[in-house]
């Protein structure tokens, strides 16, 4: 059952169809989730601006009605008829405002005027909050203070200090204390129009409430709860808001019962799941249908197929298919009777191909051996290089040493004997001392040629720039000597090179930059890179004395030199191995130069692989 055609297009069916409508309907759910959520916040917190914003207008207005005061009142400490008017018209302007003290800089109380006694009078009690006053001369501006409860109005107050300054001086001489009428905050908040399962309230730095549409629970100082239960004890949204009332610490909580929140999105997520059902239902509808026109015939071929597989010749199908289904049996029937021809004449080709897979056995035989002789031919010339190349540290040991000696003795006999040699003599064990330092340098540049090969490094990833400062680092002293510049332009990748031999590269290319200076200039070298196709090329330019052109192609191969040994140095193998270098790495060189117009050398490195 479980490996029938019908189960498979069943689970197909599943994966294609219900599976993806079902995954689709829980994403949706989460999105739509996610931005009522989302959406719920946004209201919560533009909720919260405007409890901010209307409280804080509220004292702002009463900050200006103050600062008319200020202007009014010539500041003086002494008891002033017109001054405890101004205090009165402003208790009786502004209802916010329950007392007023002036309060000179000593903290003494130099006039107080009070809703509940509005006749003036002078009082010498000192202000306790020094701190605060301090605070509100140094910054200028007002301060507020914690909310607390009159027990005799039974209603909340809050202190408003402003600094008053001298009209004409504009120094602090004084600081107006005001309590206001905290209970405007709690009116402001219940004509204040919330959405369904909302409620707005504010709290002190200790989660107090101290303002709430309900005067109940800010006369009872309810604390307001913390974490995802809200203030009436069921799963909350909640925003906190700063109210910005300096040195008050209050906050604005705004919060929504989360089943309220989320009653918009139960009711979006209904409609979604049935409309997932409802094409959950219609696919199903088309499944069954697919089942009836399109897998019982499947069924049937699969079963003649079966036939054919075991040698037998099917009967004809027939069944009352369309479309491709029908023209797939019409096919099955015409391959199923080719079938039985293909096999008569399969009989006769059968011998054929025994024949030609004998003959097929014996040339796979003679290629493993020819294989295996090319294995063996791959050993011996492996082996013959490692051989050549000990060869070749052996034999430049066993020629350095004599020559060294040679050197060594000639230098003896000219030192021990330099006043019974003519200058002639002395001459002449000069030219043989050189000659031996010169053979001693042939020979160590010869091993390096030929090591170049076989001993060469990994070709690795490596920055050429990097390469090209320590080429010029080793040059250091040679380029002091000479007086010389060598500038670095253009572009420096990172390439896949053997970092010894491409130092040797650029040391053996500026050093002839160097070498081949003009005399009547000071050397200059540019070394630059550049990205040419599929290629990096790198060139080195100097002024010196350049290269006739029919020498271009002479000066790499080895021990070629076109000036003598008393004017240039040097043993011809340098520019053999910077072109064995370059081959090495896949690239080439080449030289531009005119006679007397400088020299440039390019050489190319393939560029590097990008990483997978």
């Amino acid at each position: 059952m479980f490996r029938s055609l019908k189960f498979r297009f069943f689970l197909a069916f599943v994966g294609l169809a219900v599976g993806p409508l079902l995954l689709a309907a829980l994403l949706v759910g989460n999105a739509i989730k996610d931005e009522e959520t989302w959406h719920s916040r946004v209201i919560l917190q533009a909720t919260a601006e405007r409890v901010r914003d209307g409280v804080r207008s509220l004292f702002e207005a009463s900050r200006r009605d103050v600062q008319v005061i200020d202007n009014m009142i010539g500041i003086g400490l002494r008891a002033d008829t017109r001054r405890y008017q101004v205090l009165q018209a402003l208790l009786l302007r502004n209802k916010t405002f329950q007392t007023l003290r002036i309060i000179d800089l000593e903290g003494g109380t130099a006039d107080v005027v009070s809703r509940s006694n509005m006749q003036p009078g002078l009082h010498s009690r000192l202000f306790r909050d020094r701190k605060g006053m301090a605070s509100a001369i140094e910054t200028g501006q007002p301060l507020f203070g914690g909310v607390r409860m009159d027990e005799s109005l039974n209603e909340p107050l809050i202190t408003m200090l402003i600094p008053l300054q001298m009209p004409i001086t504009g120094q602090v001489e004084c600081v107006m204390v005001a309590d206001l009428r905290f209970k405007a905050v709690w009116d402001l908040l219940a004509h204040l129009t919330l959405g369904p399962g909302t409620q707005a309230y504010i709290v002190d730095e200790e989660g107090v409430v101290v303002a709430h549409r309900n005067p109940t629970h800010a006369l009872q100082r309810k604390e307001a709860p913390v974490g995802e239960i809200g203030l009436a004890g069921a799963p909350v949204l909640r925003v906190r808001m700063p109210l910005g009332l300096a040195g008050a610490g209050l906050l604005v909580v705004v919060e929504q019962d989360l089943a309220d929140a989320e009653v918009t999105i139960r009711r979006i997520l209904n409609v979604s799941t049935i409309t997932a059902v409802f094409f959950i239902l219609v696919a199903l509808l088309f499944f069954t249908y697919f089942v009836l026109r399109m897998v019982f015939p499947l069924e049937r071929l699969v079963a003649a197929s079966k036939q054919v597989g075991r040698g037998q010749t099917p009967e004809t199908i027939s069944v009352a298919a369309t479309g491709e289904v029908r023209e797939l049996i019409v096919a099955f029937n015409q391959m199923a009777t080719d079938i039985a021809k293909a096999r008569d004449l399969a009989s006769l080709h059968a011998m054929e191909l025994a024949n030609k897979n004998l003959k097929l056995d014996a040339d796979n035989l003679a290629l493993e051996r020819a294989e295996a002789s090319l294995r063996q031919a791959l050993d011996k010339v492996t082996l013959s290089n490692e051989e050549l190349e000990q060869f070749a540290y052996v034999a430049s040991h066993d020629l350095k040493e004599p020559l060294r000696m040679v050197g060594s003795y000639l230098q003896l006999l000219k030192m021990r004997y330099a006043d019974q040699l003519d200058d002639t003599a002395s001459e002449y064990i000069g030219f043989a001392v050189d000659g031996a330092l010169r053979m001693n340098h042939l020979i160590t540049d010869l091993l390096e040629y030929s090591r170049v090969e076989t001993k060469g490094g990994e070709l690795i990833p490596l920055p050429m720039e990097n390469i090209l400062q320590v080429a010029m680092q080793d040059l250091s002293v040679t380029i002091d000597e000479k007086g010389a510049t060598v500038k670095v332009e253009g572009q420096w990748p990172v390439c896949e090179v053997d970092g010894s031999q491409i130092v040797r590269l650029f040391e053996n290319l500026i050093g002839n930059a160097l070498k081949y200076a003009d005399e009547d200039r000071a050397p200059e070298v540019v070394v630059s890179g550049a990205l040419q196709g599929d290629q990096w090329v790198f060139s080195v330019a100097d002024n010196g004395i350049g290269i006739a052109e029919e020498f271009h192609a002479r000066i790499f191969a080895i021990f070629q030199r076109l000036h003598n040994h008393d004017a240039y140095g040097g043993t011809g193998i340098g520019l053999a191995v910077a072109k064995k270098i370059v081959e090495r790495h896949g690239g080439r060189i080449w030289v531009e130069s005119c006679l007397g117009k400088g020299t440039t050398f390019y050489f190319s490195l393939p560029q590097a692989a990008a990483p997978e």
